[in-house]
């Protein structure tokens, strides 16, 4: 019988996936603060030893699932993305991310003013939610720290799966905002198209879909499962 594991995006904590929680009580989320890669491995390692996983992930979550998924096979049987890109800046032939100045940028500034930087980046992550004031003010008043957010944005700069994306033979459903200004949907929409198994889910709204419409996010989920049952 499979897990349901979900690892969370960059900069935030637990309290912001509640009705995640609530609506697919299921969906266990990774305790992974610290942003890293590594710590969502070792976590992961000793989950799929019990279980095959259906593993789902948001943002730099996103990445860090597929790339579970990829190192993995066998372990993993299903990816639901959400906010997903498979490489998160821009390059030369591929301009389907943000900037790789504007990181290096938030990189740079990070040191000097955390609260500043990490306040526009949830201005941005979280401009289509309902509550968002409450969402940017609790993470505001205990920021994560600031040698996490700084492995976080380090992955975002590095991390490069685009050519791996052929190698995954698992389904994949991709849960992605038309108007999603972290990734953008283009980036979401290309690896759909190389990935062996991949189909892509457009709903309105913004980077953080699910917590937008989280009923929606949730029975697109569970329609999910039951393809993957059958």
């Amino acid at each position: 019988m499979m897990k349901h594991y979900f690892i969370p995006g960059f900069g935030t904590k637990a309290f912001v996936y509640q009705p995640l929680v609530k609506a697919l009580p299921h969906v266990k989320i990774i305790d992974s603060w610290d942003y890293s890669y590594d710590t969502s491995k070792s976590i992961l390692d000793k989950l799929s030893d019990e279980a095959p996983l259906l593993l789902s992930g948001w943002s730099l979550g996103s990445l860090y699932a597929l790339k579970y998924a990829i190192e993995h096979p066998g372990k993993v049987i299903a990816l639901f993305l959400t906010g997903f890109t498979a490489r998160f800046t821009e390059k030369e032939g591929y301009d389907n991310g943000i900037g790789a100045k504007t990181l290096k940028r938030m990189i740079t500034l990070l040191s000097r003013n955390p609260q500043g930087v990490m306040k526009n980046f949830y201005e941005s992550v979280f401009q289509k939610c309902a509550n968002k004031e409450a969402i940017i003010e609790e993470l505001s008043r205990d920021l994560p720290k600031s040698d996490d957010l700084l492995t976080g944005l380090k992955a975002l700069e590095n991390l490069d799966l685009l050519g791996n994306l052929p190698l995954l033979n698992i389904p994949v459903r991709i849960y992605h905002g038309i108007d999603d200004p972290i990734t953008p949907l283009k980036g979401a929409q290309l690896a759909a198209e190389i990935l062996q198994k991949a189909e892509i889910i457009q709903v309105k709204g913004g980077h953080s879909a699910f917590l937008e419409n989280t009923w929606a996010y949730a029975q697109n989920y569970e329609g999910f499962i039951c393809t993957i049952k059958k």
